[in-house]
């Protein structure tokens, strides 16, 4: 592969500088074949790619211990998308606004999304775990990097908030509930001995038969306090996630970056005829430009439309029971404190018997 190139873009109006690794293309035929082919493709083209933005981000010195990456330094920003996500992968590179963010992009042709599952189902989870898990791998001691979605625009810049979030921690993730629960759709991550061990152990139970929703696996490590120490946090809500309407209220005024993780559908996507789901993009699109015209406009009234019309989804009110309310199976989350409705997790009967007790 070439070098990285370093160039200016012109995205939404801002002149950003960006250190773009080669977009790295791969057939997924063999992969639809043997899944496992997938993964060790998939991974060594993460490897390529990375040791390609290692160089695009480096700069001078090296940021101590804990402390947040220093100003001027590039910040590995690592996505990955396919052919079906064309459109919001350009929405995503084009609403940059952070010159010191190094874009680390991988494609596929075919991701092999399961439409019927959240966030695309295993094949999307196994090979954003091992990307991760690869761009940790391929930094020094203490760099931070960001992994990110591409269901997500920058509305300002936020490398302030990466600066912030991740001083004296391993880990900090965008919140999906304002109150609790992490969302792994933006994370920024210091490689230490404790992020590699942690993504380590996720990836590990993605790879057991059956696996849990990826993100689960992270929040019953957090909250059940079985992450070895790791020291991690939640972004403030300005890194917004349209899932924090149900007990945060509308996007903040100031907000600063909107993951389109939560939409409004007409009707359930295994009921539509012809129905692509989690393989459709254009939903997710459509919210993603309402807001940015909304912000553009700085219409507080329509700000707050938005946000009622999110909040007024009976769907949000079982997704958040089921997520971190009475409705959760799972492990303990010890980290709550007793009587937190999320706390005892548990079987799927018990579960069950909780959320048709409310």
């Amino acid at each position: 592969a070439a070098g990285p190139a370093l160039g200016r873009r012109w995205a939404g109006g801002t002149d950003v500088a960006m250190a773009v690794a080669p977009l790295l293309a791969v057939s997924a035929a063999a992969a639809q074949r043997r899944r496992h082919v997938h993964r060790s493709h998939g991974r060594l083209l993460c490897r390529r790619a990375l040791s390609v933005a290692s160089e695009a981000a480096a700069g001078e010195g090296e940021p101590a211990g804990g402390r947040p990456p220093k100003a001027g330094r590039n910040v590995g920003l690592h996505f990955f998308s396919d052919a079906a996500f064309k459109p919001l992968r350009d929405h995503f590179v084009g609403s940059l606004r952070d010159a010191e963010l190094a874009v680390c992009e991988i494609y596929l042709d075919d991701l092999g999304v399961n439409p019927f599952r959240a966030a695309g189902g295993t094949p999307v989870y196994v090979f954003k775990t091992e990307l991760l898990v690869a761009a940790l791998e391929a930094v020094e001691a203490e760099e931070v990097i960001v992994i990110s979605d591409v269901d997500i625009q920058f509305l300002r810049e936020v490398i302030p908030y990466i600066r912030e979030g991740i001083e004296g921690r391993d880990v900090c993730f965008q919140r999906e509930f304002h109150e609790l629960g992490v969302n792994i759709g933006f994370m920024a991550i210091r490689r230490t001995a404790a992020s590699l061990t942690f993504w380590r152990r996720v990836l590990e139970e993605i790879n057991q038969p059956d696996p849990m929703h990826d993100q689960k696996i992270v929040n019953n490590f957090l909250y059940g306090e079985m992450c070895d120490g790791l020291r991690w946090g939640r972004f403030p809500p300005e890194i917004w996630a349209s899932s924090q309407v149900f007990d945060g209220g509308p996007p903040p005024r100031g907000v600063a970056l909107h993951h389109a993780n939560w939409i409004v559908r007409d009707q359930n996507t295994w009921d539509a005829a012809g129905s692509v789901g989690a393989a459709d993009p254009m939903p997710k699109l459509k919210q993603l430009q309402e807001l940015r015209r909304i912000v553009e406009e700085d219409d507080d009234e329509a700000r707050m439309r938005f946000g009622q019309a999110l909040m007024a989804d009976p769907d949000l009110i079982t997704y958040h029971a089921r997520t971190i309310g009475v409705g959760r199976k799972g492990p303990e989350w010890t980290a709550l404190p007793v009587g937190h409705p999320g706390r005892p997790g548990g079987s799927y009967r018990e579960a069950k018997r909780r959320m048709q007790a409310r």
